[in-house]
């Protein structure tokens, strides 16, 4: 039984190491077994799970007189007989249905059966254990009754000496797995960190970034609204184009590294897709008309006056599509924005929209990797026409995201053509009468505007806070600042304000926990529930949640326009 015992657990440590060793060690570890099993006094068949044979032991071709090529591949009812087969199969059905993990089977054979063959196979029994990996099997080894020895004395020393080395080999490999396995546990953490510490250093950059570009967009937006000289507003109009493509940069920087790491998901809306182009086509309007070039928006057949999907995203391609247009595009050039419906026959419609330019065309051997990270057909087109390459390989991931694809045709001085597709879903009854209502709301907004708020600013930046006063003050409201969250509980405390825009990051007590204790305070008075809204440089996917978590209402990031804050000063006013 000491034998049967060593085998049941070397049939479970080879198991286990058919998983993990490569194809090579793993034939090694094949030849191993196999030279250890030759070794031993017992007869010793392996099964493969058709119980057909795939390998004999020295024992048992011995005392059967039998050669390899007369018994590998046979199965093994053909071998034991029918009665013992018949007698095995029915005692280790709980093996064979992995139920147990070892079967003693005892052989009782009739008369008839001794008079063949057979009878050579005199085993009174069995004991069969199972074999898993990819070498998976049954180890079947058998009891001749005597408990002896047939195979010479010195043997066992031949056994002893091949087992102490199996088991040198294996506590080496042991060794060796343990120390992969750690290998991969200190990968893994350090790779965990390294993520986690991109993420905080992506959101500190984005909330330093964004905190002086929003007094620097919004600056030069009032300044443009003051009476200026023609040559004081090209300056003034100058200054807020690159700001705002810093800002486009910044934004492709921080979208990437949320599709890089699966955090950037879609906000499905109604909404008109012939709005949103046209908006997009209005937003180039000046720089279309600045080089000159002839541009058309086109319909192809008919389409709902409303989808359901991610329009901001949809806005975010498209105009992604027309900056490339313009850029290369020469003076007195075309461009055009086409859209329409594409139907694949059972498969769900697509939105399908292509923007076409007479620019100077991609040569063929760059159309595939402009799709990549950071790439641009050439290195001069980065040298002339600047960007970041990072735009085309958001718009692949996005497309994707939104149940389409991209593609492109392009010739070298003659244009290129990018066409794209997203899923066009149709909006429910349900979300119909939502977006209805939504924009049924104008009159109430009409109303709102005359109305005069009180508004508690909580912001720690001098710049922003001077900005957003000024803001405010020109949309007709009250605005009284505070530089903390502590600060902002003590004015809260002793005024009468209809709503604040509180800043997240701030000394002494930052917007969340100020929210919180604010949250607490109306809780236990049972006074009315303040409204407020996050004014943030915060830009990172969880910002919004986590600001909503703190007890805000909503969330606007910096930089914001001024019909953006009067916008939500309006629903919540």
């Amino acid at each position: 039984m000491e034998l049967f015992f060593f085998l049941f657990i070397f049939s479970a440590v080879f198991a286990i190491f058919t998983g993990i060793f490569s194809r090579r060690s793993l034939k090694k570890q094949m030849l191993l077994f196999q030279e250890l099993v030759h070794s031993i006094p017992q007869s010793v068949l392996f099964l493969d799970n058709t119980r057909c044979i795939r390998f004999a032991s020295a024992a048992f071709l011995e005392q059967n007189s039998a050669t390899e090529s007369e018994i590998i591949g046979r199965h093994l009812s053909e071998v034991l007989g029918a009665q013992k087969y018949r007698s095995l199969r029915e005692q280790a059905e709980p093996l064979f249905s992995g139920a147990y993990n070892l079967a003693e089977i005892t052989f009782v054979s009739s008369e008839n059966e001794t008079q063949h063959r057979e009878e050579s196979l005199s085993y009174e029994g069995a004991t069969l254990f199972p074999l898993r990996g990819e070498q998976s099997g049954y180890l079947c080894v058998f009891d001749d009754g005597e408990g002896e020895s047939v195979v010479a004395p010195e043997q066992s020393t031949i056994t002893e000496l091949t087992l102490q080395r199996y088991l040198s080999e294996l506590e080496q490999s042991r060794a060796k797995i343990k120390a992969q396995s750690e290998d991969l546990a200190e990968a893994r953490d350090q790779a965990i960190q390294a993520t986690k510490a991109k993420s905080a250093f992506l959101a500190g950059m984005s909330h330093e970034i964004r905190t002086p570009m929003n007094g620097v967009i919004g600056m030069t937006e009032l300044l443009s609204e003051t009476e200026l000289t023609q040559e004081q507003r090209d300056y003034t109009s100058t200054i807020l184009g690159s700001a705002e493509s810093l800002l486009t940069i910044i934004n492709d920087l921080l979208d990437f590294s949320k599709i890089e790491a699966g955090k950037l998901e879609l906000s499905d809306a109604v909404y008109s897709p012939h709005d949103t182009l046209q908006q997009v086509a209005n937003l180039f309007r000046f720089q279309l008309q600045e080089k000159r070039i002839c541009f058309q928006l086109k319909m192809h057949g008919e389409l709902p006056k409303c989808l359901y999907g991610d329009d901001h995203r949809l806005r975010q391609i498209v105009t992604n599509l027309m900056s490339n247009a313009i850029k290369f595009t020469p003076e007195n050039g075309e461009i055009s924005l086409e859209y329409g419906i594409l139907k694949n026959g059972a498969d769900a419609p697509l939105l399908q929209i292509s923007v076409a330019d007479t620019g100077i065309g991609i040569p063929k051997s760059a159309q595939k990797k402009i799709f990549e990270a950071f790439q641009q057909a050439e290195a001069s087109t980065s040298r002339k026409f600047a960007g970041t390459g990072l735009g085309l390989s958001i718009c692949v991931k996005l497309v994707e995201m939104m149940g389409g694809s991209i593609w492109l045709e392009s010739e070298e001085n003659v244009g290129s053509t990018f066409h794209f597709t997203v899923a066009a879903r149709t909006p429910t009854d349900e979300q119909m009468a939502e977006y209805a209502k939504e924009q049924g709301g104008g009159d109430l907004h009409k109303e709102k505007e005359q109305r005069s708020l009180r508004v508690l600013l909580v912001e720690d930046n001098a710049v922003n806070q001077k900005l957003a006063k000024k803001v405010l003050e020109k949309l007709g409201h009250d605005a009284i600042a505070a530089e903390n969250g502590e600060k902002a509980l003590e004015a809260l405390k002793d005024g009468e304000f209809d709503i604040v825009l509180m800043d997240c990051h701030m000394p002494v007590l930052d917007g969340y926990e100020a929210t919180r204790r604010l949250r607490k305070i109306e809780e236990d008075t049972g006074s009315a529930r303040m409204p407020v809204i996050a004014l943030t440089a915060n830009s990172m996917e969880g910002d919004r949640q986590k600001c909503l978590d703190a007890g805000m209402d909503d969330f606007l990031s910096k930089p914001f326009s001024k019909n953006d804050l009067q916008r939500l000063l309006l629903e919540y006013s």
